[in-house]
């Protein structure tokens, strides 16, 4: 029987951070120690769909090895993984880096031979697997790195398998480098074609969220947000830790093409519930999914600030844990029936597991006895994209940076082909809800003139 599997690119060094602890989790979930050896008297589920099988002629043991590769073009993060003990559990050929530090998208998406080096190494993996039916990028798409890289990556990747992004985006409160605004647009508009599926999330929705887990006497860290990211991940591909009837749950691949009823409309949104801190969880009792499924529809789980005043064109649910009372899903769809487009008013599924999947000891998400997520397309995203292509506008109004990028072989015209790419893709979303809120005023704002 020959095996489904998913390759995962991590880029730059927010990709590279985030692919750490998705590894971390998955290698926990799977119950393989540090060199990728299956622990003893524990059970082991479809391994194969993230893991190749090798043998250690050695100790005669069978190891297993992700299916990942790691790419950034400064070396800093990629040696310090080869210097770890995890330097077992990748395959060294895997861990690419180059030997400078890209300021923009633009140097980014010159590192020709690095993205020639990673493709072949693409290309090698996919011949190792039985049958690749996605492939995962992670990234922060403000990043110099991720920005540039990934187009031409999933370009490639494209004719091979379905691709789907997770990417940190740049938050709305505020830039963490001020060339953000460019990287980004520059980022989404060029990566967009290559995806099937797009999945941002906010690093300053992370931070709060992180947080309030921690309570008052925690401080929050990046590698504290990349736990919520990992945990993201696993949810999208639980049904791969169940075996017998459990395997009735959603897949990955039907999961995310449900969400996207149009190849325009495929940006979406998480969240998370419940959001408490740890010092309660010991005391909270159990939700039941009705109650979680209501925390979801609120604006304070989500890990992307959208328009409250948008429509779901559809939306998923994942529960796992010690579920009480039963899911009555024609009911909540009832209740939120405003928030649905009338096109798309059955558009809701959800999928239960009842039992929950270990995370690690030192994790600070908190170990309660059910937790969802939501995966939501949501046309409200329009006022995220808007809000980035005018600070964009403003940027290159001011002149800001443009020399930096001019300088690496891009032009002015790209400036204005990047603006229209990405007021196409929120007229996507405004065309599907027309006349059916007060959604943003996509014509109204428009590419600053040449001076």
């Amino acid at each position: 029987m020959r095996n489904r599997n998913q390759v995962c690119v991590h880029v730059g060094g927010a990709g590279t951070t985030i692919g750490l602890k998705i590894w971390e989790l998955m290698r926990h979930q799977h119950k393989l120690d540090e060199k990728g050896r299956p622990m003893k008297n524990e059970e082991h589920f479809e391994i194969q769909w993230l893991f190749r099988e090798t043998f250690d002629t050695r100790s005669g043991e069978s190891m297993y090895v992700p299916n990942a590769i790691f790419i950034d073009p400064d070396p800093t993060l990629i040696e310090g993984i080869k210097m770890s003990s995890l330097k077992h559990f990748f395959n060294e050929e895997s861990l690419i880096n180059g030997f400078t530090h890209t300021l923009n998208f633009a140097q980014g998406r010159n590192e020709e031979m690095l993205v020639a080096e990673t493709c072949h190494q693409i290309r090698l993996m996919f011949e190792g697997c039985d049958t690749v039916t996605g492939c995962y990028f992670t990234r922060n798409a403000g990043g110099a790195a991720g920005s540039g890289i990934v187009p031409g990556l999933a370009q490639f990747t494209k004719a091979k398998s379905k691709n789907y992004l997770l990417e940190v985006v740049p938050s709305s409160f505020h830039a963490s480098h001020c060339i953000e605004p460019l990287n980004y647009i520059f980022g989404t508009v060029y990566a967009a074609p290559s995806f099937d599926c797009v999945i941002p999330m906010d690093n300053n929705l992370l931070y709060q969220k992180v947080d309030m887990v921690n309570g008052e006497n925690g401080v929050p860290t990046y590698d504290h947000m990349n736990q919520f990211i990992a945990k993201t991940f696993s949810s999208l591909t639980m049904k791969r830790f169940c075996s017998g009837n459990q395997q009735q749950l959603l897949m990955t691949k039907t999961t995310l093409e449900n969400l996207c009823p149009y190849p325009s409309l495929k940006y979406i949104t998480t969240g998370y519930a419940p959001y408490i801190s740890n010092k309660s969880a010991s005391t909270t009792k159990v939700f039941t999914l009705d109650s979680l499924t209501s925390q979801l529809f609120e604006s304070d789980a989500n890990f992307l600030e959208t328009d409250e005043e948008g429509k779901l064109l559809a939306c998923c649910f994942n529960f796992e844990g010690t579920t009480k009372g039963t899911y009555q899903c024609h009911e909540i769809s009832r209740n939120y029936k405003y928030r649905f487009s009338p096109m798309f008013q059955n558009s809701m599924q959800m999928s239960a597991a009842d039992f929950t999947i270990p995370d690690p000891d030192d994790w600070i998400i908190p170990k309660v006895p059910v937790h969802g997520f939501k995966f939501s397309n949501d046309s409200g995203i329009t006022t995220h994209y808007l809000d980035w292509l005018d600070r964009y506008c403003q940027l290159f109004r001011r002149g800001a940076y443009l020399k930096n990028f001019l300088e690496e072989g891009m032009e002015l015209t790209d400036f204005q082909d990047g603006f229209e790419a990405m007021k196409r893709i929120c007229d996507s979303y405004a065309q599907v809800i027309l006349n059916e809120t007060d959604q943003p005023d996509v014509d109204s704002l428009s590419f600053p003139a040449e001076e």
